[in-house]
């Protein structure tokens, strides 16, 4: 998908409804991160796990689900899900809060240079995969190739997520961020639904680890 810096055809609030209609049919229900959220030290999908208890609500944890199903990672194995959720809404409002300083006037980008910038970050993501399977068979001469190689994508994956957050803001219809921002100034009154649309329009991923949320936004 390319953004384009020219008036949508399509306003805000049809787009947001096509959004949550295409949602509904492959997410989960008792989270808004589903399909956004994942452990930060195999790359894997952290599922939520709902805990019934007599007394009190039910406990709902972010388990990784490598380390649920075969114990093979070594990452964050679970952490409570409301810990993650309050992050992840500050972060949001933080983000949204960026926009207010735009011109009314819609700032223009290269939706070209956009799409390649895109398919690097994700080239880089399956090239750090790759690496990261090969660790467990790698001779240590093999390690410390793997090691330096990960290291030096990282740092270029760092620098494509800010070129590519940069520049869909500059690309982005202000009309846009105010709808979502009123979705987000009404959060604890929207269903599931709304909430999995504003996080699809605003969240590219959420990588969690041990005291550490990274957050790669599409804006």
């Amino acid at each position: 998908m390319v953004v384009a810096p020219h008036e949508g055809c399509i306003d805000s609030d049809t787009w947001l409804r096509c959004r949550r209609k295409c949602l509904n049919v492959r997410q989960a229900k008792n989270t808004w991160l589903a399909g956004k959220i994942k452990c930060i030290h195999c790359g894997h999908a952290l599922s939520l796990r709902i805990y019934p208890r007599k007394r009190t609500a039910p406990a709902r944890y972010y388990v990784c689900s490598t380390k649920y199903i075969s114990a093979s990672c070594d990452g964050i194995g679970a952490v409570q899900a409301s810990d993650i959720e309050d992050i992840v809404f500050d972060e949001m409002q933080r983000k949204l809060a960026e926009f207010t300083e735009l011109s009314v006037k819609e700032r223009q980008g290269d939706p070209i240079e956009l799409a390649k910038l895109k398919v690097r970050a994700d080239e880089i993501e399956k090239e750090i995969a790759t690496l990261i399977d090969k660790i467990v068979s790698a001779s240590p001469a093999t390690m410390e190739y793997i090691n330096e190689r990960i290291e030096a994508l990282d740092e270029e994956k760092k620098t494509v997520r800010e070129q590519i957050a940069q520049m869909s803001a500059e690309m982005y219809g202000k009309r846009n961020m105010e709808t979502i921002s009123g979705y987000i100034n009404d959060w604890e009154r929207i269903d599931i639904d709304d909430k999995l649309t504003v996080v699809d329009a605003l969240i590219d991923n959420i990588r969690v680890g041990r005291g550490d949320v990274q957050i790669t936004w599409k804006i």
